[in-house]
């Protein structure tokens, strides 16, 4: 106890950078061989807390079928697939380290950025750019798509349509526009702000929040939305009996008709009406646009990543840095994921 009270003293004296320091010697050293074992352990159990199922065919007739690199293997009797607690992860088909991987998720939890973080692990900036796509790609499957019930509200919010990504040597990609020329211009407007409002050049973001605080958050289609793709938004996503709030917009009109909810329309010029209104998915808007200004342009095609990384942010933001970092940790190498190399390079902007 008296060994407590001196650290927590001494503690109290450091700097904000020493602070800081002292944090990632502990986030190191909750990984290091000397608890590593402890680790496994809670992995293991988090992985296998229904019993050892197969990851290629989900039966349960496994036998046990030897140890390496000190973790148990198991073999389905049925397919033959010989697997242990990391099979199907994030950590799989990786030769990184596991404590390479846990400091990764503390700087992407602190957002540092793709460069910053391949500084801190000593690998290239190609692989912290897939690094942090198969951890998002993982809080995609982890999250979900979301529900919401009770007074609900929905807006838009649009993103401008971004190409990057997709200029690489050897694609047969082709711009569908001509490009955005914006060296030598007079100060002002790029070319790409000439098309005022919304566009087919804007990408639509459906923002759904109820007074829980519990969000949907999607890409939908470029420029203006309309109901079928509305309807694909709120679809096993919205509680019946629900009132949601939306603005004038026509294409809500037709909600009730589909979903058991009640529609509350807030009219052009006014802000609420009683307790109705949207100002909670016009709040989360402004976050969501001040939060992703910081990483200078997101490619459309990996923008969904970005929104379920913010979504994890603001429903995590209460609790302690060391704790949210284990927990994401301990569900990032628990949760099946096969996106590769080649899945994420290769993926396309997919919007109607």
């Amino acid at each position: 106890m008296a060994l407590h009270k001196n650290l927590e003293k001494h503690i109290k004296t450091l700097n904000l950078n020493e602070l800081e320091e002292l944090f990632n010697i502990l986030s190191s050293l909750l990984i290091s061989p000397t608890y590593s074992s402890d680790f496994n352990e809670e992995i293991k159990e988090a992985k296998y807390f229904k019993g050892e199922i197969c990851p290629r065919c989900y039966e349960n007739h496994i036998i046990k079928y030897g140890k390496r690199y000190d973790r148990q293997r198991f073999k389905c009797k049925k397919c033959g697939k010989v697997f242990d607690e990391r099979t199907s992860s994030i950590i799989s088909s990786t030769k990184l380290p596991l404590d390479k991987w846990y400091k990764y998720i503390t700087l992407l939890v602190n957002k540092a950025t793709i460069r910053e973080c391949a500084n801190e692990l000593g690998v290239s900036v190609k692989t912290s750019f897939f690094m942090r796509h198969r951890i998002l790609d993982c809080l995609n499957i982890i999250l979900g798509k979301g529900f919401v019930s009770g007074i609900v509200e929905s807006d838009e919010t649009y993103f401008r349509v971004s190409y990057k990504g997709h200029h690489s040597k050897g694609t047969n990609f082709i711009l569908p526009r001509k490009p955005h020329k914006r060296g030598g211009q007079k100060q002002g407007k790029s070319s790409s702000d000439k098309l005022r409002g919304i566009s087919n050049e804007k990408v639509c973001v459906g923002i759904c929040i109820d007074r829980k605080g519990n969000v949907i958050s999607e890409k939908l289609c470029t420029g203006r939305v309309k109901f079928s793709q509305l309807k694909d938004f709120f679809n096993n996503k919205i509680g019946e009996g629900s009132t949601l709030c939306v603005d004038s917009h026509y294409s809500y009109m037709k909600i009730p008709t589909v979903f058991n909810v009640t529609l509350k329309r807030i009219e052009s010029g006014k802000y609420k009406d009683g307790i109705y209104h949207i100002q909670h998915a016009n709040s989360y808007h402004s976050r969501l646009k001040g939060w992703i200004k910081d990483f200078n342009g997101v490619a459309t095609k990996y923008l969904q990543n970005y929104l379920t990384w913010f979504r994890w942010c603001e429903i995590t933001k209460k609790e302690k840095d060391i704790s949210k970092v284990k927990e994401l940790f301990i569900n990032l190498v628990t949760t099946e994921n096969y996106s590769t190399i080649n899945t994420i390079k290769n993926r396309y902007i997919e919007l109607s």
